[in-house]
């Protein structure tokens, strides 16, 4: 799908989007075999970028191999463990910063300085 143009550079100028994936048409079987009841499918190494113009804070994050990703980001990065309670990196890393996840999910924002 990424490399489809349709789903590139999507304009869009709200405060907030929902993005939504899911699996029909023909031959989607939903309800017996080689469908989601048997959980036979997925969806993986999904990236959204999100960029603004100007100068508000913005980030991007690239995967450069199966260890290694990439964090891009203009502002004070943040992280989280919850979407709830968000810390200033510290120390800030230098942008871009390249990391190893570990086992714990973390989760990543810029904010202004």
């Amino acid at each position: 799908m990424g490399n489809d143009p349709a789903f590139q550079q999507i304009a869009h100028t709200d405060s907030t989007a929902e993005i939504e994936w899911f699996a029909s048409g023909s031959g989607w079987d939903h309800l017996g075999d080689g469908g989601a009841d048997d959980e036979s499918w997925a969806i993986d190494d999904i990236f959204v970028a999100v960029w603004r113009t100007g100068d508000a804070p913005a980030i991007r994050l690239i995967r450069v191999d199966n260890d290694t990703f990439e964090v891009s980001f203009k502002g004070l990065l943040q992280i989280s463990d919850n979407l709830i309670e968000w810390l200033d990196a510290t120390p800030q890393p230098i942008c871009p910063w390249l990391f190893e996840p570990s086992g714990t999910r973390k989760f990543f924002r810029a904010r202004d300085y």
